[in-house]
């Protein structure tokens, strides 16, 4: 990883890419942080629509899975004035695969948005096990996953146990451990008349050893 001590990727689960709130949201993360890299799933709309947009904020598009409707969507998106690069590999409707690239040296990313439906999600499941077999660099998945993989992961809800074993399974099986949190320990809310009912961790990054 020589040379990546201070690169930075930004992932967020916007939940709509073209609201006035996310865009503000953006232009202070952007100007406190300087990303190198920025990760958008759940965009619920083409990139077409805020091109003008991430022009004025420096970026360019590097890998792009369009929202099928309001639903879905990853975008990758690299700032051009970095001296990290995005080289697209793969495409599947839950995940993009691109290298990250620094001169001779280069390492694995796949962005993913993990269908809210079980059974679709074990298409990703089998999608990642086979990039496993591909994959020869340093190797990081980031994203939401929409599952979890422990009781605490979870607050007001329920902990479906057979899933998160299937979670965990599905990551033991392309050797990735996860990569720890620091702040709130949930990224997902759900409120019902006001109140909040539920809170989960679903987005996460895991990556092999190297």
């Amino acid at each position: 990883m020589i040379g990546f001590e201070d690169f930075s990727l930004f992932m967020w689960n916007v939940r709509g890419a073209t609201s006035a709130n996310a865009k503000l949201a953006l232009k202070e993360y952007i100007r406190r942080h300087k990303p190198d890299i920025i990760v958008l799933v759940e965009t619920h709309c083409q990139f077409q629509r805020t091109q003008r947009f991430w022009k004025a904020q420096g970026f360019l598009p590097g890998c792009i899975v369009e929202a099928t409707g309001h639903s879905g969507g990853i975008w990758v998106l690299c700032h051009q004035s970095s001296p990290f690069k995005v080289m697209p590999l793969e495409s599947f409707h839950q995940a993009v695969t691109f290298d990250v690239v620094l001169g001779a040296f280069s390492w694995t990313c796949s962005a993913i948005y993990a269908s809210p439906t079980p059974n679709l999600r074990e298409e990703l499941w089998g999608h990642l096990a086979q990039l496993r077999s591909t994959v020869v660099k340093p190797w990081m998945v980031v994203g939401d996953f929409n599952e979890i993989l422990y009781p605490l992961e979870v607050r007001g809800g329920a902990f479906l146990a057979s899933r998160a074993l299937r979670f965990a399974d599905a990551l033991e099986a392309c050797h990735l451990i996860d990569l720890g949190v620091k702040g709130g320990s949930f990224t997902w809310h759900r409120k019902e008349r006001g109140t909040l009912k539920v809170s989960k961790r679903l987005d996460r990054a895991v990556a092999d050893h190297e």
